[in-house]
């Protein structure tokens, strides 16, 4: 995180939080989203609790992923991705 810190300007940073909060499973592979929000993620500037972060990352699946997943309640964001 220091080096986020001290060479990305602070509106590269803003940018990329606002994609994050916006950021959608879309035409990507789940694969391809999964590591985009692994990146974006470190640009949230409030802090992130695992809960928060599979919410998260649910929201942004395609409804037919998201009936599956939200049902299983899963809170820790390792097992949710697996």
């Amino acid at each position: 995180m220091r080096f986020l810190e001290k060479y990305f300007l602070d509106s590269a940073k803003h940018e990329r939080e606002a994609k994050f909060l916006t950021f959608q499973l879309g035409n990507l592979t789940v694969q391809a989203y999964t590591n985009m929000f692994k990146y974006l993620v470190r640009f949230y500037s409030l802090a992130v609790t695992e809960e928060w972060k599979c919410r998260k990352y649910q929201g942004g699946l395609k409804h037919e992923l998201r009936r599956f997943l939200v049902p299983l309640r899963i809170q820790e964001f390792p097992v949710l991705v697996k």
